[in-house]
Parts: structure tokens; C-alpha cells; sequence
């Protein structure tokens, strides 16, 4: 075998679905702008793992038609020491599949998991069959374990590391980094593809400005909460200015809430303008977390959308269920100061969370469309490992204990609504509510007089934005 790694997203897309033969409508709907979006967090791992002159190959099995063949020319003729898989809670059973064949392909080859779903449930190391697992942040750490994989020594000693104990797991003292700025850049290199989104235009790429969370919602469950840390704005620049090099002209920036530092977000804004960054970008924020002040300086430093986590239409949910904390007259005021600023607005609700009613669920749509929001996405509530509503639902016996073993091994995904009738409802409620904004005449309206060029544009924005033929997309792929 070769002092080699392989390094795989193994996120899913219809086809390869069909792969793993689960039951039509077993995982829920996920928005198209996910799709498109390169994994960040295993470019940061490739980037770290070429620091150290580690060879790697990095494989993004989203846009693969046939994977299970593309996996077997890669695993025979790279023969790599070490696969890396990313694992999140809906990829579950791709990932079990996908270890099964690279372990009959090559049963010498130590397979390492990460990922959110390791982070809150390192047993998966166990029953999806890998070697290691790794948990919060992983890039120095995996780094240790493969040079340890490769040296053949000892590597029970390495922080954040998952061990298998026979049948169950140990998890190491965690380590998270608290500088940032000592990071490389993504590897996006390896990422030979182009960031298609239904939301902005132009040549994009996404960028990581923090890590963790100092929020608590009820539905969340980001790693690290409660360790929130970000990159200086003197960092985002220089990468900024590299991307721009490239021929960026759009940034997405995806942290769950940019804005949460304020000096740090001021400091940005003024050094794009003073130093006359033509690049354009969004980011999402907490609607207590801007004002009209700091709204007027993101748009100079050429921000033109921002996203909001609103949630819900209803107080009593957004607060008492979903633990927001943000109060509607809050929500309007920061809609109308952003429009005011000339900022296109993104507004992201869940429905369907335990305890939640359809009357408010229906008072969450008419909300929607009543606050001239540009753009929205509706989900439902899903019970994702180390939410604060899935620990309640355990708590309460509501759930099995070995709820993710069996979605693993093709069981049913559980969403917060258990009730199956109920379930099909609130489908059918978020797609008409997503039916109800984007075809709208206010909507198609706005689009071609400020921000559409043709109609053709619009059409295919629209189905982009309705999560409508996902394979038709694959054309946005390109070779570098």
C-alpha cells in the first residue's frame, strides 16, 4: 500500500441514493443551494494534510453518476493507506455502504470517519464498520493519525481522536483551535467544480469566516456550541484578495451568524472599502445582531444579501420551542432597515417542531409572504443528534435508543413529527409554500425588474430556488 490518502465527501444526490436501496421519501428534502456548495471542512483537511507533504486525493461523490465504480478504479489503482469519509447524519447509510466496499476492496486500508454526525454520536464508528474516528476539529489531528498510520506507531494518545474499545468507543481529551488565522486555505483546488446558486451570480466561492456557535436554538445541532471563535478580518482579507486574484466575484460567506463579533465585522467592511475590494458578497446573521448602522456599512463594503433565521411566524414557537429569542417586532424593524440599505433579504423557517400547531404553522407561511421578503426556504424540523430537541425526545422515550444504527442499516429517517400522516401534511405545506412565493407575481415581478436579465434566467432561478430537477444542474460541473 501507498503512503497515501483518499479523502471522500460522502454526501448523496438521487442516483447514488438508488445505490443504497432505501424506501422512496426515507430522507428528507434538502434546498438545492446545500448541494452546490463545496465541503469546506474537508478542503481545510486536504490543505493541512499538503502542508505536511501528505499525498492526498479528495473525491466529491455529489456529482457522481456511477460512484460505486468511480470508488473502485480510485481504491485499486491509488491503493491509499488511509480513507478518509465524511460522515453526516442523513449520508449514514451511503456512508456504511460505501466502507463495506472500500474494506472488500482493500481490507488493509484504515478507514477514518468524521463529521458532525461522529462528533455527537462516535459509536457510529462501530456500526458503519470504520477504524478511527475523529471529532471537533480535525485537521491537526487527522494529520497525527495518518502520520501515526504511516509510521505504524501508537496513535491512542492523539486529542479528539474516536477509539474502538470491542464493541464500544472511547473518545480522546478534545482539542479545538483557538487561532484560526493558523489555518491554510481551503485546498479548493481539489474542488474541481463551479458553485452554482439560485441566490447570486457570477463566478462564486463560499468562505468560513468562524467556528462554533454561541447560540442555543432547540433545532440546532452545530459542534462546538459554545465555542465561537472567528478568523480575524486581517485573514478573510488576504483571502479575499487571493480569491479575487483568481477571478472571484461573488463570496458567500456560510457561518451561521457573521455578524456576531461586530468590531470584527466593521473591521471587514472598512478594509474592503479602503482597500477597494471590487468583490461582491452575502452572508447570513441574527436579526438582533444588526442594525441599521452596520447594515448601511455592509452594503457600501458591496454586501448585497443577508440571511435571516426567522424561523417562525408564531412568537410563542420561535421563542418558547425554538429557544430564538427574537421578537417579531425585532424581525420587522431589522427586514425594514436591510431593505432600506438596499440589502436583498433571505429568510430561512422550519416548521413542523414538536408542539408546534398546523395554525401556526400556516401563521408561519402568510408570515412569510406578508414582510416583502426576496427570498425564502422553508424546512421541516428534523431530529439531528445533539439538538436540544432530540436529546428531549430521548429523554422522554419517544425515540429508540438505536435510532441511527438502524437508519444506518436502512430504517426510516424520524423527523420531530412522528405521526406519518401528520408528516405527509407538513410536506405538502412546505411545498406550497415555496410554490406560493416563488411564482408569485410579486415575486416574478421584483425579479425582472431588478436582479434577472431574461426570462429563460428566471425560469431556471426558479427552479433552482423549488429544489426541481437536481440532476439537470450536473452541467455546472467543469474540469480545470
Amino acid at each position: 500500500m501507498k503512503n497515501k490518502v483518499i479523502i471522500i465527501y460522502s454526501t448523496y444526490n438521487f442516483k447514488n441514493l438508488d445505490a443504497v436501496d432505501l424506501k422512496d421519501g426515507s430522507l428528507p428534502p434538502v434546498s438545492v443551494e446545500d448541494r452546490f456548495y463545496p465541503p469546506l471542512g474537508l478542503l481545510y483537511l486536504v490543505a493541512v494534510l499538503k502542508q505536511r507533504n501528505i499525498d492526498v486525493s479528495f473525491l466529491d461523490m455529489t456529482f457522481l453518476n456511477d460512484w460505486p465504480v468511480v470508488i473502485k478504479d480510485i481504491i485499486l489503482h491509488e491503493n491509499p493507506m488511509v480513507a478518509g469519509i465524511y460522515v453526516s447524519t442523513l449520508n449514514l447509510p451511503l456512508a456504511k455502504v460505501l466502507i463495506a466496499q472500500i474494506k472488500n476492496l482493500s481490507p488493509k486500508v484504515t478507514v477514518v470517519v468524521g463529521g458532525p454526525h461522529v462528533h455527537f454520536d462516535p459509536d457510529c464508528v462501530n456500526y458503519l464498520n470504520a477504524d478511527y474516528g475523529i471529532v471537533s476539529d480535525g485537521e491537526f489531528a487527522f494529520a497525527e493519525l495518518v502520520r501515526a498510520i504511516f509510521n505504524k506507531s501508537d496513535p491512542s494518545g492523539i486529542c479528539n481522536l474516536v477509539l474502538k474499545n470491542g464493541k464500544t468507543v472511547s473518545v480522546n481529551r478534545l482539542q479545538i483551535i483557538e487561532n484560526l488565522d493558523i489555518l491554510p486555505f481551503p485546498a479548493r483546488e481539489y474542488w474541481p467544480y463551479k458553485i452554482f446558486s439560485g441566490l447570486l451570480s457570477g463566478n462564486i466561492a463560499s468562505v468560513l469566516g468562524s467556528r462554533g456557535c454561541a447560540f442555543n436554538c432547540a433545532f440546532c445541532a452545530t459542534p462546538q456550541r459554545g465555542e465561537f471563535r472567528v478568523r480575524s478580518a486581517k485573514n478573510i482579507i488576504e483571502e479575499l484578495k487571493y480569491l479575487s486574484s483568481l477571478g472571484v466575484s461573488y463570496i458567500d460567506f456560510i457561518d451561521d451568524a457573521m455578524t456576531v463579533d461586530r468590531g470584527r465585522m466593521e473591521e471587514l467592511c472598512s478594509e474592503i472599502i479602503r482597500q477597494r475590494l471590487r468583490v461582491k458578497w452575502a452572508c447570513m446573521s441574527r436579526i438582533d445582531m444588526v442594525d441599521k448602522q452596520l447594515l448601511s456599512l455592509m452594503k457600501r463594503a458591496n454586501c448585497t444579501h443577508v440571511k435571516y433565521g426567522i424561523e417562525s411566524g408564531s412568537e410563542r414557537v420561535r421563542n418558547e420551542l425554538m429557544r430564538k429569542h427574537i421578537t417579531t417586532y425585532q424581525i420587522e424593524k431589522v427586514l425594514k432597515e436591510s431593505r432600506q440599505a438596499g440589502l436583498a433579504t433571505v429568510a430561512y423557517f422550519i416548521l413542523g417542531m414538536p408542539g408546534e400547531t398546523e395554525d401556526e404553522i400556516r401563521q408561519t407561511i402568510k408570515f412569510s409572504r406578508s414582510k416583502d421578503i426576496d427570498y425564502v426556504e422553508f424546512r421541516l424540523a428534523m431530529l439531528f443528534p445533539g439538538s436540544g430537541m432530540f436529546n428531549e425526545a430521548v429523554q422522554a422515550n419517544k425515540i429508540p435508543v438505536d435510532l441511527w444504527r438502524n437508519f444506518a442499516n436502512g430504517g426510516k429517517f424520524l423527523y420531530s413529527i412522528l405521526d406519518e400522516q401528520t408528516l405527509i401534511r407538513m410536506k405538502t405545506l412546505r411545498v406550497q409554500a415555496m410554490k406560493q412565493h416563488y411564482l408569485s407575481i410579486p415575486f416574478i415581478f421584483k425579479e425582472i425588474t431588478t436582479r434577472t436579465r431574461s426570462i429563460s434566467s428566471l425560469y431556471n432561478k426558479i427552479k433552482i430556488l423549488l429544489c426541481k430537477k437536481y440532476n439537470s444542474y450536473l452541467s455546472c460541473k467543469i474540469t480545470k
